[in-house]
């Protein structure tokens, strides 16, 4: 275990720990890049068939979560933390691909943690899962956003530039999709347009897909920012009166390094081989 839950926080810019603690950290702000990776190598054991199973499995092991978090972790108080008691229900939610607190997220680590240790794949048994889990708040907006933008965020297309707005839109879908294969099983292009529409309207992002959207809008098309919130509460949009909350879908598109992921898979699946 690392020091420090910081440790594992991703921490852009304009990123402030402090108002993090305050006002984000005990609600469900925060995505855990890399979970559902990690959790799938538990579907090669031969007693875990489905995401189901694995679920379940790690649900039995809450007063082992409680026990194994470090003081470190404890320490880093914020108000209504619930460091001793684990929700089993969060993991599968953060599985699920939702949001989640800062104490949830990290018992979701630690349960990744003590399961893997029960693996009898040698390679899965082996891992530090906190080598390659990063906690991702969803704690900026784009702002400024100009009314060409807003509208083609939400998917509609000007009439005189169909072809153009169309093409742009699907690259950014594109760019967003995490390039595992798995786009059309996971639903991800719609999911991906309801996430780009929250985004027109204000709702809370990740610093990294907050970037990368803006740079896909072209220069004529506004100044937008990319800006750091100062709590949840942070501003209804004037524009659009829609109330801050995070985006929908996001954790599809909170994207990892699908290459370094892939020759964990390939160890993990050789070891099972072989094993018999």
């Amino acid at each position: 275990m690392p020091g420090s839950e910081r440790d594992l926080l991703s921490q852009p810019e304009g990123f402030d720990a402090e108002v993090y603690r305050k006002h984000f950290a005990p609600y469900p702000w925060t995505h855990i890049r890399g979970f559902r990776e990690l959790f799938e190598l538990l579907f090669l054991q031969p007693n875990i068939g489905s995401d189901l199973e694995a679920i379940e499995f790690m649900k039995g092991l809450w007063p082992q979560i409680v026990r194994r978090v470090p003081a470190e972790w404890r320490a880093f108080d914020f108000r209504n933390a619930h460091w001793s008691v684990c929700n089993s229900r969060q993991i599968e939610w953060v599985y699920m691909g939702k949001p989640a607190r800062l104490d949830r997220s990290c018992h979701a680590a630690i349960a990744l943690q003590i399961a893997f240790e029960f693996a009898d794949n040698d390679v899965v048994r082996g891992l530090n899962v906190l080598d390659y889990l990063e906690l991702v708040p969803a704690t900026f907006a784009l702002d400024n956003i100009s009314a060409v933008a807003k509208t083609w965020l939400k998917g509609a297309v000007r009439p005189e530039h169909v072809e153009y707005d169309r093409t742009l839109f699907e690259g950014l879908i594109k760019s967003l999709c995490p390039e595992d294969g798995q786009d059309e099983q996971r639903g991800r292009v719609q999911k991906a347009k309801t996430f780009l529409s929250n985004v027109a309207d204000g709702h809370a992002l990740t610093f990294e897909n907050a970037d990368l959207i803006k740079r896909h809008l072209p220069s004529g098309w506004g100044s937008p920012r990319i800006v750091p919130l100062q709590s949840r509460k942070d501003g209804k949009r004037r524009d659009s009166g829609v109330k801050l909350r995070c985006c929908d879908f996001e954790s599809e598109f909170v994207k990892l390094d699908q290459a370094r992921f892939e020759q964990l898979r390939q160890r993990a699946a050789e070891a099972r081989r072989q094993a018999g």
